[in-house]
C-alpha cells in the first residue's frame, strides 16, 4: 500500500509538471473562469432580492464552483481521452506501475489545479468586487473540504465520461456539451434563485449545484440564505450529495474505464493458389 501511494505521489508530481509545461493550457484553464467573472461583473449590476449582495459577489461563488468543475471534470476527461487515443494508456498499462497509482496521480493533479483556481478567483473577488473572505476558521475549513471533495467528485465523473469520446479530436466537444448544460442548471451562469422552482429542485440532485451552494454559504452573508431552496443553507445535504456522487462516479469509472481501444485483427485472406504448369503424361 505504501509503495502504491509513493508511486502515485510521484505520478501526481509528474502530471503537474507536464501540465505546467504546456503554458497555453495553463493560461486558458486558469484564465477562463476569471475572465468570465470579470465579464459578468461588468455586464450585470443587480442585487439579490431582499439583500445588499451585488451580482459580482454572487458570480464569484458560482464561478468558483464552475472553476473546480472545469479543472476537474473537463480537464480529466479530455486528458484521459487524449492519452487513450495516442496510445499512452496502453503503454502505461504495460509498465510495472500499479494501475491505481495512475488514478492517484490524476486526483493529485486536479486537486492542485482546483486549489489554484479557487485562490485566483477568491483573490479577484476580494480585490475588485469587495468579496469578504471567510469570517471564521469554521468557514475556512468548509471552503477547504468543499474544494477537496468537490474536485474529487468532479474528477471521478470526468474519468467515467472519458470513454465517450471516440477520438482526442472529438473529446472537447463531447465533454463540454454536458458540462455547459450542468453549469446552466446549477446556477453558475444564471443565479440559482432566478431559476424556476422546478429546475431548482431538480438541480439540487446535481453535484455542481450543491458545490455552488456550499461556496455561497462560505462567502455570502447570512441574509442571502432565504433565497435558497428551503430558505437556509443545508451543509449536511451538500456533504451527503457530494459523497453520494463520489460513490456513483467511482462505480461508473470502474465499469466504463478502459486502457485503450481493442484493435480487432482481421485475418488477411490467403493468397489464391496459382495453378501449376500442366504436365503431359
Amino acid at each position: 500500500m505504501k509503495s502504491v501511494l509513493r508511486v502515485g505521489l510521484r505520478r501526481g508530481l509528474l502530471e503537474i509538471k507536464e501540465f505546467f509545461r504546456e503554458k497555453d493550457a495553463v493560461i486558458f484553464t486558469a484564465a477562463l473562469p476569471a475572465v468570465m467573472l470579470i465579464l459578468f461583473a461588468a455586464i450585470f449590476h443587480f442585487k439579490a432580492p431582499g439583500t445588499n449582495v451585488p451580482a459580482a459577489e454572487i458570480y464569484t461563488t458560482g464561478l468558483m464552483a464552475g472553476g473546480v468543475a472545469s479543472t476537474s471534470f473537463v480537464s480529466m476527461a479530455v486528458a484521459i481521452a487524449v492519452e487513450r487515443d495516442t496510445g499512452g494508456l496502453k503503454r502505461l498499462a504495460g509498465t510495472p506501475m500499479p494501475r491505481s497509482a495512475y488514478f492517484i496521480g490524476k486526483v493529485i493533479r486536479v486537486i492542485v489545479l482546483s486549489v489554484i483556481e479557487i485562490a485566483l478567483l477568491l483573490l479577484i473577488g476580494i480585490i475588485f468586487y469587495h468579496v469578504k473572505p471567510p469570517r471564521t476558521m469554521a468557514l475556512w475549513w468548509r471552503l477547504l473540504w468543499l474544494t477537496l471533495l468537490g474536485s474529487a467528485v468532479m474528477g471521478v465523473l470526468g474519468v467515467a465520461i472519458s470513454s465517450l469520446p471516440r477520438s482526442s479530436r472529438s473529446a472537447p466537444a463531447v465533454v463540454n456539451l454536458p458540462f455547459i448544460v450542468l453549469e446552466f442548471l446549477s446556477g453558475i451562469f444564471i443565479p440559482f434563485f432566478m431559476l424556476s422552482k422546478a429546475i431548482q429542485h431538480f438541480s439540487l440532485l446535481l453535484p455542481l449545484a450543491q458545490l455552488a451552494e456550499g461556496y455561497r454559504s462560505v462567502l455570502l452573508p447570512p441574509t442571502f440564505a432565504h433565497l435558497e431552496v428551503g430558505g437556509s443553507w443545508n451543509q449536511l445535504a451538500v456533504l451527503e450529495n457530494l459523497l453520494a456522487w463520489l460513490v456513483i462516479g467511482f462505480v461508473a469509472s470502474v465499469f466504463s474505464f478502459s486502457w485503450g481501444t481493442e484493435r480487432v485483427l482481421i485475418p488477411r485472406p490467403k493468397a489464391a493458389l496459382k495453378p501449376g504448369p500442366k504436365t503431359i503424361d
